[in-house]
């Protein structure tokens, strides 16, 4: 295994290379502004690479679209469906035309579903 040889770059390199990834993410990239930074910059074997800093690090939501709330429960979205017609899961909140399921409701219908099917406890005895 050889050893990385460690580059050093100039704030320009760094500042082009992240401007460079931002348009092509679409991302706005204001310069001159002091904070913290939205990218994530890696340089291996004499490449660079920057990444938004969301992608690394998700904020956490609140709110979730059908898929993801499906995905969050453990069910596919056709049984979450299912669900949320008979009223076990919670229905959403209606944003303008979007519908967003929120989380804190999930967790509680979903607290209410093992209570609601309490089978056989095989651990009994043990």
């Amino acid at each position: 295994m050889t050893p990385r040889a460690k580059s050093t770059f100039r704030q320009g390199d760094v500042t082009r290379a992240v401007k460079a990834v931002a348009a092509a993410s679409r991302i706005r990239v204001e310069s001159g502004r002091r904070s913290r930074p939205s990218f994530e910059v890696h340089c291996d074997e004499g490449k660079m690479t920057a990444r938004a800093l969301s992608d690394v690090r998700p904020v956490p939501r609140r709110g979730l679209s059908r898929n993801e709330a499906a995905m969050y429960i453990g069910i596919s979205p056709s049984k979450f469906d299912e669900l949320v017609a008979d009223g076990r899961m919670p229905g959403p909140v209606k944003i303008d035309s979007r519908k967003i399921w929120d989380i804190r409701h999930l967790d509680l219908a979903f607290d209410a579903l093992s209570m609601e099917n309490p089978g056989p406890n095989s651990w009994e005895g043990v």
